[in-house]
C-alpha cells in the first residue's frame, strides 16, 4: 500500500477524533452548554449506569429490584434483564459508578471510531456533528446502557468484515449477548441476510434465528419490564408521537406507521430514487452497518416511544449514505436522495436540542 495514500486516509479520521473530543470537552467543561440543549444530569453524571449498579446492590441487600429502588437517586426499578446482575456477581457496586459508566462511554467511542472511517474532510466534519449531537451527548452524560449495546453490536459488524466461520460465530455471539441484555437487538440478526454465497446463507441464517429465538425465550418473562408508559417530549422518538401530535392517537397508530413507511419505500423504489441495499454505491462494510442500524431504529420506532439516546444507532447510517452521495455509478436522482437522507439525519439528531 502506498504510505502517502495511507496517511491521507488517516487525516480525516484524526479530524473526526479532534472535533469529537472538542465537542465532548465543551459539553463537559461548559455547564451552560448541556442546559441550553435541554440536557440535564439531575445532579449526577452517569445516572443510568448508577441505576443498574443500584439494582445490583438491591439484589445483594435482599430488596426486590423490580420495585421502586430506594438505593437509586430517582428510585427507579430495574427494567432490564437479569443478565445485568452479572455486574454485582463480579463485585461492582454503586461506588464503582464512575469506573463502570466511564468504561461504557469509552467502549462506545472506541466502537464508533472503529466503524466510522471518514475518507474526506467534509465527511469527517459531518460525522463529528453527528457524534456530538444532543442525543449522543445525552447517552454519554447518563452512561445509558445503550452505549454497551452499541459497542457489542459493533463487535458483530467488525467480525463480519471478513468471511470465515469463526467470525460469523463471533458476530452471532455478540448479537445474542446484546439481545439477552436489552431485548431489542434481536432484530440485528437480520444483518446475516448479507451473508454470501447463498448456500452459506441457507445455513447461517436459520442457526442465527434459532439462537436469537432461544435467547428471547430465556428472557421472555423479563421483557415486560421494559414496557412502560412514556409521554412524548423532547429527546423521545417513536411512531405514536407523530399520530398524537396530529390528534390521531389510537390503537392502530403502530400498524399505520408501518404501512406509511412501507408505502414510502415502495414509492421511492417506483420513482427510481433508490434501490435500497441492492444498489451499488457503498461497500459491504458500510452496507452491513446501515442494515443493522436501520433494523434497530425501525424496530424501536414501530414498537412505541423510546428515549432519544436510542438515536446513537443512527451513526451507523451515515457512512453508507455518504458513499452513495459520492458514487458516480448511481443515477443523479439516487445521489440526491442520499444527500436528502443525510440532511434529514442531521436535522433529526439536532432538532430537539
Amino acid at each position: 500500500m502506498n504510505p502517502l495514500r495511507e496517511t491521507t486516509l488517516l487525516t480525516p479520521r484524526l479530524l473526526l477524533i479532534a472535533l469529537t473530543l472538542a465537542g465532548l470537552g465543551a459539553f463537559v467543561l461548559i455547564p451552560e452548554w448541556p442546559s441550553k440543549l435541554g440536557i440535564f444530569n439531575y445532579g449526577r453524571w452517569f445516572l443510568d449506569s448508577y441505576a443498574v449498579l443500584a439494582s445490583n446492590d438491591a439484589v445483594r441487600a435482599g430488596i426486590d429490584p423490580s420495585a421502586p429502588n430506594p438505593l437509586d437517586d430517582l428510585q427507579r426499578a430495574h427494567v432490564y434483564s437479569d443478565w445485568w446482575f452479572a455486574l454485582g456477581r463480579l463485585g461492582f457496586t454503586r461506588q464503582d459508578n464512575f469506573l463502570v459508566g466511564g468504561a461504557w462511554v469509552v467502549a462506545f467511542f472506541a466502537a464508533a471510531g472503529a466503524l466510522l472511517r471518514p475518507v474526506t474532510w467534509s465527511q469527517a466534519g459531518l460525522l463529528a456533528l453527528l457524534m456530538v449531537s444532543p442525543p449522543v451527548m445525552l447517552a454519554v452524560m447518563r452512561a445509558n446502557n445503550d452505549l454497551v449495546i452499541f459497542a457489542i453490536l459493533a463487535v458483530a459488524l467488525i467480525a463480519l468484515r471478513k468471511d470465515s466461520p469463526w467470525r460469523l460465530t463471533v458476530a452471532l455471539v455478540a448479537i445474542v449477548l446484546a439481545t439477552g441484555l436489552k431485548f431489542y437487538p434481536a432484530v440485528a440478526v437480520g444483518v446475516f441476510l448479507l451473508v454470501r454465497p447463498m448456500r452459506r446463507l441457507g445455513v447461517v441464517l436459520p442457526v442465527a434465528l434459532l439462537a436469537v429465538a432461544a435467547t428471547l425465550a430465556s428472557v421472555w418473562s423479563m421483557i415486560g419490564r421494559g414496557v412502560m408508559p412514556m409521554p412524548p417530549s423532547v429527546y423521545t422518538f417513536g411512531a405514536p408521537i407523530l399520530f398524537r401530535d396530529l390528534g390521531l392517537a389510537s390503537r392502530w397508530e403502530l400498524p399505520a406507521a408501518g404501512l406509511l413507511l412501507a408505502a414510502a419505500a415502495v414509492a421511492l423504489v417506483a420513482l427510481r430514487r433508490t434501490k435500497g441495499l441492492a444498489s451499488p454505491g457503498g461497500d459491504d462494510q458500510t452496507r452491513a452497518s446501515f442494515l443493522l442500524g436501520a433494523l434497530v431504529l425501525l424496530a424501536c420506532f414501530l414498537a412505541g416511544i423510546s428515549f432519544g439516546y436510542r438515536w446513537i444507532f443512527a451513526l451507523l447510517l451515515a457512512p453508507w449514505l455518504w458513499q452513495r452521495k459520492q458514487s458516480a455509478a448511481l443515477p443523479t436522482a439516487q445521489r440526491r436522495t442520499a444527500i436528502l437522507a443525510l440532511g434529514l439525519l442531521f436535522t433529526v439528531l439536532w432538532s430537539d436540542g
